[in-house]
């Protein structure tokens, strides 16, 4: 066991030992029923997906010292983007849902890389099936995408 002494409860935030934080909010598992898919019948029948999400904060979360919902992005507000998305027109492809869902949550002002990874239920016995995309703004506002 470490002699180092533990901070009181309550301790005052001032004196602070992290030099450097990446913070990101995340949604893992997030089910939902959509359109999407080339063939016949998933052009009209809504399907299950799974998706995880993860936003890359552009700066420390409270590194001003302050506890407010404002100095972060909401997990509240990633599913309701996502949700949007996905309920407007159907697309063929999963990279063309991913790529819309990345856009937009990169619309946040503190957003600054996004993570996704959409997979189909049930298309494989036994397997989840999908795609994974990591965007991030870039060194402009313009939005940079690996697949």
């Amino acid at each position: 066991m470490s002699d180092v002494p533990l901070a009181p409860v309550g301790a005052v935030w001032a004196g602070r030992h992290i030099s450097r934080s990446q913070t990101s909010v995340f949604v893992e598992s997030l089910q939902i029923d959509a359109v999407v898919g080339v063939y016949p019948h998933e052009k009209h029948l809504p399907q299950p997906i799974c998706i995880d999400l993860e936003v890359l904060l552009k700066v420390e979360f409270d590194e001003d010292g302050t506890d407010q919902l404002a100095a972060t992005l909401g997990y509240d507000w990633a599913v309701k983007q996502v949700l949007v998305v996905v309920g407007q027109a159907p697309v063929d492809l999963l990279e063309t849902l991913a790529h819309r869902i990345a856009d937009t949550l990169l619309g946040h002002p503190l957003a600054d890389v996004v993570k996704l990874r959409i997979a189909k239920l049930g298309v494989i016995p036994g397997a989840r099936v999908g795609v994974v995309l990591q965007a991030d703004r870039g060194p402009t506002s313009e939005t940079r995408v690996s697949l």
